[in-house]
């Protein structure tokens, strides 16, 4: 697992949808997971090429006429799609360069901190401290407004999402992981507000995060834009190493 299957690392986030009930669209070409609130992650077959990224989304595009936020896949796959999106629709897009990371078992032995805390979970009286960083997360990292939750009726899933915080005499960061039963447990919302950063939060909270996951039998993944410089080096530094890349469109 940690140098095979490059694929079940670099999509984790479809895996994560597929365990959530997300809309599935699925030919001999590959898989696609629709999400009102994420753009559409495409994956091809291995042995996918251009052309085959080609017939898969305008078959997609023909079963689902409508609009999409946005599309992420592998980096000739999600240009394809795109000149074909901006065809049917018009419009403009923006484009970002995606680096998906694992943290392999041999790893663990990197794995400390001399950051003072512990690791909690949230509750009454600092959930609103925690929400709050949740807001300023898709703000600063994801330059969006936090998603509002669906009314619509949710099914039954199998994912199960726990928000932890980093306490040090009061919270001073936050992290999430999403476990789906699974060979790897996704780290998002890693998030230290700006009057608590480069005092070694975010790293504790990262590697007290990383080894529940291994301790859970799984592999902890994640995901970073190229351009987020302080987060890549911090998780290169703790030892996770790069899966692959994606690219992620966002259609204006």
């Amino acid at each position: 697992m940690e140098t095979a299957n490059n694929d079940r690392i670099l999509y984790g986030m479809l895996y994560d949808m597929r365990a959530m009930s997300g809309e599935v669209f699925k030919t001999e070409q590959g898989l696609a997971m629709l999400s009102p609130q994420t753009p559409l992650w495409i994956w091809l077959t291995q042995e996918g090429t251009d052309v085959d990224a080609r017939v898969f989304f305008r078959a997609f595009l023909r079963q689902n006429n409508s609009f999409l936020i946005g599309l992420v896949a592998k980096k000739d796959i999600a240009r394809a799609c795109t000149e074909i999106y901006l065809k049917e629709y018009g419009g403009s897009y923006n484009s970002e360069e995606i680096i998906s990371y694992f943290l392999p078992k041999s790893e663990l032995k990197n794995l400390s901190t001399t950051a003072k805390g512990e690791l909690r979970l949230p509750n009454a009286e600092n959930a609103a401290v925690v929400f709050s960083w949740i807001e300023a997360f898709y703000k600063e990292t994801l330059h969006a407004n936090m998603p509002q939750p669906s009314t619509e009726k949710k099914t039954e899933s199998s994912a199960k999402t726990t928000v932890s915080i980093w306490w040090n005499e009061k919270p001073v960061a936050m992290g999430m992981v999403l476990d789906t039963g699974s060979k790897t447990s996704r780290l998002n919302l890693i998030y230290t507000p700006p009057d608590e950063r480069g005092k070694g939060y975010g790293r504790a909270l990262v590697t007290a995060l990383a080894a529940k996951i291994h301790e859970n039998g799984q592999v902890p993944i994640l995901y970073t834009e190229t351009r987020n410089e302080g987060s890549n080096k911090l998780y290169k530094s703790i030892g996770f190493k790069e899966a692959g890349r994606l690219l992620e469109v966002r259609f204006k």
